[in-house]
């Protein structure tokens, strides 16, 4: 093998690694922003509209560059630039994200605006590759066979490894911001692979710019994420429907965003887009399917394991609609109970029910006349469903005749009109996400005063550790509290946050 056969050789696996890094960061780039502005069809529209104008230019730039006796040198600090500014990426990029969404109105254009923050530049930078390469080819002979037909279709195949590659195994495995660091660190192996191969440079010079690259890079540890049991606080908008799975993982809906986020080494991923669904409610559904409650759209989804929608529920097939499903729970025998409130408003009529979906998907009414029915919980022991009756301020026990069959009676177990806690005689507000306790006890978050409540045999205990003030629902994960909610109410989109403690719950008995 002659040296210039060798040399294209790697070049060839230069170029498909830089492909591999350039899309698998575009895949990467979407979980960046996903927890912040959604996974819809406009934030993909922003992201890829980013991306093809970053690498338009840095066509034209590499193209112009191709030709001077400066291309190597200019490759070299371009890709040493990308990966200097994804080593910060990887470390800024979820609190700067984090501040525009809470600092500037929400539109198209602070979409469009992030996109260009994670984006523009590593990718305007590595897009110098493929132009330069077709220069370096053979020395710039333009005689010898289609050049730029190789390189491109060798960068297209490594965008195609990458996007698989980084779609199926890394962001599933790891979180965007450690993928980014080595992604990064893969970018520098490539510019020092790429100087050895130009003896043309300078070696004091590379190797100079790459230590210091390097050692930056080093500097930036990997994103440290969250302990299982330490304080987490993380940006959404109008979340609700916290769920623990029995693995612990935590599942949470954002009603603005349309979307069903997974919590993942501290970060919030988007496990289901559901457009016009507006998500309220998301648990666990004939053992390996979950079902989620739509307060826009009027329907309960039932998903399969990896999130795609598999079935829809309106009612219509059993003679009734639903109005707009709100809090949803498991039952014991891979059903799901549910609640159907009505309108959010003191002056509304009691109109609220509470359906129970059997694990073969048949609907039944359990309960009717409710005053905004809201947070379910049920207790397998007793065969009893809790609910909360949002604006009736109280809590409710439906004993069913045969769980989970439905029309039981119903009695008042707590009345919260009596406590003295700051917002609670809003009429808005009340009980509304509920959890039970291993103990017996439950645990009420209290909607409009960034309270929840403990009620158990031995009395009440309150908690108000830092809970945005329209806090929603509630999970427990290793004893401690994950509760999510709003800061203000009164517009869309709201802003919100999911906490988890790092506090155990404690048995005041």
């Amino acid at each position: 093998m002659t040296g210039a056969v060798l040399r294209n050789a790697v070049l060839c696996g230069l170029l498909f690694c830089e492909g591999f890094v350039l899309m698998g960061f575009e895949m990467v780039s979407s979980r960046f922003m996903s927890p912040y502005f959604g996974s819809s069809i406009e934030t993909w529209a922003c992201i890829i509209s980013v991306v093809l104008c970053s690498m338009a230019l840095g066509y034209f730039t590499g193209g112009y560059l191709a030709g001077s006796r400066r291309a190597k040198t200019a490759l070299i600090v371009a890709t040493l630039l990308a990966a200097l500014y994804l080593f910060v990426l990887s470390v800024i990029a979820h609190n700067t994200l984090g501040w525009m969404i809470e600092s500037v109105e929400f539109s198209v254009y602070l979409t469009l605006l992030a996109a260009v923050f994670i984006l523009a530049i590593p990718v305007y930078l590595m897009s110098f590759w493929s132009p330069i390469a077709v220069g370096l080819w053979h020395h710039g002979d333009t005689n010898r066979p289609p050049v730029a037909g190789y390189v491109y279709g060798i960068s297209t195949v490594g965008n195609v490894f990458g996007t698989l590659s980084t779609a199926f195994y890394l962001v599933p495995n790891f979180g965007s911001s450690t993928i980014t660091f080595y992604m990064a660190l893969a970018l520098v192996g490539i510019v020092v692979i790429f100087a050895l191969l130009n003896a043309s440079i300078k070696a004091n010079t590379v190797g100079v710019i790459s230590c210091v690259a390097l050692g930056i890079g080093l500097t930036i540890p990997p994103p440290v994420t969250a302990a299982p049991n330490t304080r987490l606080d993380l940006p959404a908008n109008y979340p609700e429907g916290v769920y623990i799975s029995p693995s612990n993982q935590i599942y949470f809906t954002d009603m603005d965003r349309d979307s069903v986020y997974r919590v993942i080494e501290g970060r919030a991923a988007v496990f289901a887009s559901l457009p016009s669904c507006g998500p309220t409610g998301f648990t666990t559904f004939n053992d390996d399917h979950y079902a989620v409650a739509c307060h826009k759209s009027g329907e309960v989804l039932i998903l399969n394991a990896e999130g795609r929608v598999e079935s829809t529920l309106n009612g219509s097939a059993f003679g009734f609609r639903f109005r707009n499903p709100n809090d949803i729970n498991f039952d014991a025998n891979g059903g799901v109970y549910f609640s159907d409130p009505g309108p959010f408003s003191p002056r509304a009529q009691p109109v609220g029910k509470v359906f129970h979906i059997a694990s073969d998907k048949t609907v039944s009414l359990v309960a009717e006349g409710l005053r905004y029915p809201n947070g379910l919980a049920f207790n397998a022991e007793t065969g009893a469903l809790l609910v909360s009756e949002h604006l009736g301020k109280r809590i409710l026990s439906i004993a069913l005749d045969q769980p989970p069959r439905p029309k039981g009676s119903i009695q008042e177990v707590f009345d919260f009109t009596d406590l003295e806690i700051e917002g609670l005689l809003d009429p808005l507000s009340g009980p509304d996400g509920l959890r039970l306790l291993p103990d017996g006890a439950v645990l009420v978050a209290l909607y409009g005063t960034a309270t929840i409540v403990q009620l158990g045999p031995c009395g009440r205990v309150t908690l108000t550790d830092g809970f945005p003030k329209f806090v929603t629902s509630l999970g427990i994960q290793n004893k401690r509290i994950v509760a999510v909610g709003a800061f203000f109410n009164n517009r869309s989109p709201a802003q919100g946050q999911l906490i988890a403690l790092s506090e155990t719950i404690q048995n005041p008995c």
